[in-house]
């Protein structure tokens, strides 16, 4: 009798694992929230495809994935690839989200509608966001270093075009708020700002810019709509406030 329910016990242990084993991918898709959208999906939940994932106007063409080891932990290699955002990561849980060696591109202009500007602008150029660490938890940033890069930046406005160079801003993080430089050092117009944002949506900005005289219209009315003078013939600005997702 003991014989037959240790059969059992293990015949049921071994059917558990192979359920769990080659359990569909569309388990993940249950996971995803409502505003997300996937065409399709393949695979299983260990490693697997989401085709045409959609973020409001924003598609990473498809995404996978594959569970593994990554730097002696467990955790998730996911690469988006076939849209205007791309990119992979590493991510694994270890008393806190874990994500390293992460690389994603993106077109300009689609985060520009994002961001809740209210400017007519439009962007041009490809952002690309470098995070070799990020460590949080659902009530704290522990750990952040990062970079985002505009290459070939360039803005629009009412049919005129502004070259801005290469800005580069710099992230770092403490507790619930995640904090921002931002560089840009090239003519016509170098700027610089410092900013935070922490876990609830509100946000501080400060910056400077160099003088708008040189600059075509409509910029020298836009940007000093947006700043006051200082002393040294620079323009700063402060702003604060509360960053909701643009709705598109």
């Amino acid at each position: 009798m003991k014989k037959a329910w240790r059969y059992g016990a293990l015949c049921l242990l071994l059917y558990l694992l192979a359920l769990a084993v080659t359990a569909p991918a569309r388990l993940v898709v249950r996971l995803l929230p409502e505003h997300i959208s996937t065409s399709g999906v393949t695979g299983t939940v260990w490693g697997g495809q989401l085709l045409n994932l959609r973020w409001k106007n924003i598609s990473s063409g498809d995404v996978s994935w594959r569970w593994g080891w990554y730097n002696g932990l467990p955790g998730v290699y996911v690469m988006a690839q076939g849209g205007p955002v791309e990119g992979n990561a590493h991510i694994g849980w270890l008393g806190s989200w874990r994500v390293s060696d992460a690389r994603l591109t993106a077109d300009a202009q689609p985060l520009l509608a994002l961001s809740g500007v209210m400017l007519p602008l439009e962007a041009q150029g490809e952002l690309t966001l470098t995070l070799k660490t990020l460590r949080m938890t659902p009530a704290a940033c522990l750990a952040l270093e990062g970079q985002l890069d505009w290459h070939e930046a360039r803005l629009g406005a009412l049919g005129q075009g502004l070259a801005l160079g290469e800005p580069q801003l710099t992230l770092r993080c403490e507790g619930q708020r995640i904090h921002g430089v931002l560089r840009q050092a090239l003519a016509p117009l170098p700027f610089s700002a410092q900013g935070s944002l922490d876990y609830s949506g509100e946000y501080r900005v400060s910056g400077q810019t160099g003088p708008t005289d040189a600059l075509p219209a409509p910029w020298p009315q836009m940007i000093n709509s947006v700043t006051r003078p200082a002393p040294d013939g620079q323009r700063t600005m402060e702003v604060s406030g509360k960053w909701t997702l643009h709705r598109r």
